[in-house]
Parts: C-alpha cells; structure tokens; sequence
C-alpha cells in the first residue's frame, strides 16, 4: 500500500492502493485536480504516457487508448494482450476475444467519443471480468497521537487491515506487509470478535489499548496492545505494537 498526498486545502482524502509506488505520476505535464487519478492510474499499469515523460491529457483520447485501459483493468486481459503482442494491436485482439468491441467499427487511431467510450464500457461491465483486487480508501492521517490510537483500537474492531497498516510508519509496514496480503487484508476472527475497547495514554507517545473480545459463548479473554507512535510531518504513525493477553 502507497499513499497519494492529500491536498486538504481542498478536503481531498489520501487514497491507499496496493500496488505499485504512487509518490507521483512522473509526468511533467500532470497538475491540478485530475493528477491524483492519474497518479493511480499510472501505479496500477492502466496508463503509461507517452515516453518522453509527458501524459497529454489535454489530448483526446484515441480508441486504441481508450480499449487499452479498458482491457488493463483485469490481469487476465493485460496478460492476453501482452501474449498478443501488447500495445497496440494486442490489446485491440485481447479486446475482441473478450467482446469489448463487439460489433464496433473504428480505426485505433481515431478520437473516441463521450458515447462511444460508454458503449465500450458498458460491453466490458457486462463480460462480468474480474478486476485487479485494488484496494482504495479514504485515509486522513492521526493529527494527534490520540486520534491515532482510536483510528487503530476501532480499525481493529473492524478488522480493517488496510487502515492499520496505513497507520504505521514504513518500518513497521515492512514488517507486516506479507502478513496483510496473506490475510487479504482482512484480520482477526469472526469468533471470537472484538466487543469493545479501553484507551489508556502512558507517556507521550505510548498507549495501551485493551480490546475486550467475545464470541457465542459469551465473554472472552482480553487482549492488551501497547502501541508506540512517533510524529512525522505533522501526523502520527505507529512505530511499534506489543500484546500479551490479560485475563
């Protein structure tokens, strides 16, 4: 998972996505208030510019452009196309197999419509294809380490992974990363669950977070996370988590 800078000026979330690094597009021609999907676009191989380092959104989009995105949205077509040759030609074949241009006739180099580009759209949505499993969240960083350590106590709770491992520092993530993935991101158990949750503040940057758990048979053991943070670029991030059960 990479972040996207929020602009908070204008209340844009951060977005976490769990592919590739997303700091920045890398076009030089990118700015403004379209740059964070192309940003994400770029990270998830859904677009590449145009290999001098610039984008041209400005730029209509031609129909090849357009079926390339369409079919890169699932690595199944991305894989079809590459075995077909890749861009151009083997995206527009991959295209065909899977019926996305169906019954259309167009040259790739041509300018797609509003209309058109809905048309494909439409047919691609209706093959019912798999997408990549991205992950995006809204995400505002703790701006204070209390609001950190109730983000992380309830997306536990939740057993949300993605804001837990958004809440660490990149050490932290490092650490746990395959443990995410391999748990797809969700954690803990449907039984027993966590019912609730006490927060103790013990020092300036350290907390212990008492999760009380239960299941059917109604109360469980507790579970004690001592949670310590750091401050980095006028947020907080959590930099290390101990357990020990309690009884």
């Amino acid at each position: 998972a990479h972040f996207v800078p929020a602009d908070f000026a204008k209340s844009y979330p951060i977005l976490c996505e769990l592919y590739n690094s997303v700091e920045g597009s890398g076009f030089t021609d990118v700015s403004g208030d379209g740059a964070v999907f192309i940003t994400l676009a770029k990270a998830m191989g859904f677009i590449e510019g145009n290999g001098d380092g610039t984008f041209a959104p400005e730029e209509p989009v031609t129909y090849q452009q357009a079926v390339k995105m369409l079919v890169a949205v699932t690595g199944s077509g991305k894989r079809l196309a590459a075995e077909k040759g890749g861009y151009p030609a083997g995206y527009l074949a991959a295209a065909g197999e899977l019926g996305i241009t169906a019954g259309t006739d167009f040259r790739g180099d041509d300018k797609i419509g509003g209309g058109d580009f809905e048309r494909l759209l439409a047919k691609f949505l209706a093959i019912k294809i798999s997408p990549l499993p991205v992950i995006l969240i809204d995400f505002i960083p703790a701006a204070t380490p209390e609001l950190c350590a109730d983000a992380y106590a309830q997306a536990v709770r939740d057993r949300c992974g993605t804001v837990q491992y958004a809440l660490t520092d990149d050490a932290l993530r490092a650490k746990t990363r395959a443990d995410f993935i391999a748990a797809d991101w969700v954690t803990g158990t449907s039984s027993p669950w966590v019912a609730g949750y006490e927060i103790q503040k013990t020092g300036d940057l350290t907390f212990e977070i008492t999760f009380h758990y239960a299941s059917g048979k109604g109360p469980e053991d507790d579970v004690l996370i001592k949670a310590e943070m750091k401050r980095v670029a006028g947020y907080y991030q959590i930099t290390a988590l101990n357990s020990a059960a309690e009884s």
